[in-house]
């Protein structure tokens, strides 16, 4: 299953990536497919990303609002997938764009906005800080991504982002296991992630990198108690694979 398929994806629609490990390569995923449909998609972050490979992908940097709709019209007219920026940050990352310009890429003709909204650190879980994550509000789908590879870890920073923010929102010491409870708690928590949503917008967990028979079993016990946090769907797979999603619990 893809996540067009799981996600019921339709034109003009916005779809956020929050959380940790493999939000790039689950908006990218996502673009693989638009792409396959023949739609046009724009792919940006309010915060940054790795500065995307120009061989393969068609970055345009617009510091600009003023120039945004014509320059994504004009690149749109010749690519059906274009990424979005301001600009390039001496560590090579891609500076994003004002959460209250989306709306102009539909404007320019996409089909499909995604938008990384949300940073980690490079760690596959994290605790939100106070300014995070930074959410289009005409958002149409919220994609928490959380890595199994980091269930069972200590809540330290080597293995998590914000462990301080992790450890009080869940009430429990600092070097405790991120077990399935702390994931659920963090996830649904009303000061986490839940508590951006706007009334027309969904929320779905993924639980990412799930490459074995173990890490399935894991993900299924973080899948059920977040069911039991009365989450209406959570998706399971791994975004690098042709077919990401594994499973679908409702």
């Amino acid at each position: 299953m893809n996540f067009f398929q799981a996600l019921n994806i339709k034109k003009q629609t916005l779809i956020s990536l929050v959380g940790g490990g493999g939000k790039t390569t689950t908006m990218f995923a996502i673009a693989k497919e638009a792409k396959l449909k023949g739609y046009k998609t724009v792919l940006t972050t309010t915060t940054k990303i790795f500065y995307p490979d120009e061989q393969i992908h068609n970055v345009l940097l617009t510091e600009s609002s003023f120039n945004l709709l014509a320059d994504i019209k004009n690149k749109l007219r010749a690519s059906n997938e274009i990424v979005v920026g301001t600009s390039r940050t001496d560590d090579g990352k891609l500076l994003g764009i004002n959460a209250n310009c989306m709306s102009l890429f539909f404007e320019a003709g996409a089909d499909i906005v995604l938008c990384e909204a949300d940073g980690s650190a490079g760690k596959s879980f994290k605790g939100e800080a106070d300014h995070e994550p930074v959410i289009p509000s005409i958002c149409d789908t919220i994609i928490h991504v959380t890595g199994v590879d980091s269930y069972n870890q200590p809540i330290s920073h080597e293995y998590v982002h914000r462990p301080e923010i992790i450890a009080n929102v869940a009430n429990v010491p600092i070097g405790a296991p991120l077990n399935d409870e702390v994931i659920s708690t963090l996830l649904v928590h009303s000061k986490g992630y839940k508590a951006s949503l706007t009334n027309q917008c969904q929320w779905v967990p993924f639980i990412n990198k799930v490459e074995s028979s173990d890490q399935l079993v894991t993900a299924q016990k973080i899948a059920e108690c977040l069911r039991k946090k009365t989450v209406c769907k959570v998706l399971i797979g791994a975004a690098v694979n042709s077919d990401p999603i594994i499973k679908v619990l409702r």
